[in-house]
């Protein structure tokens, strides 16, 4: 079992209270982070944990750089319509 599925398993617990991916993602206002059909959205190219987890090169970083920006922007704007 890789070691990612062992750290979900020890929290079972916790990711029981929200039911499923959805809502969790639904709970934290990750939704800028999924596709519509519950895929992650990486902000760099991901291949199974096979590739260096960090920009390799300035253009790498750029995009990287580029797609957190916009994903904490998107966030911020979902934050500001909440109504407490």
């Amino acid at each position: 079992m890789p070691n990612w599925q062992g750290h979900l398993t020890r929290y079972a617990d916790f990711f029981a209270l929200f039911g499923d991916f959805r809502n969790y993602v639904n709970f934290f206002l990750l939704n800028d982070l999924v596709s519509d059909g519950s895929e992650v959205k990486f902000f760099m190219e991901f291949d199974d944990f096979r590739l260096p987890s960090y920009p390799t090169d300035l253009e790498r970083f750029k995009e990287y750089r580029r797609r957190a920006i916009d994903f904490v922007e998107a966030r911020n704007r979902r934050v500001s319509q909440l109504s407490f």
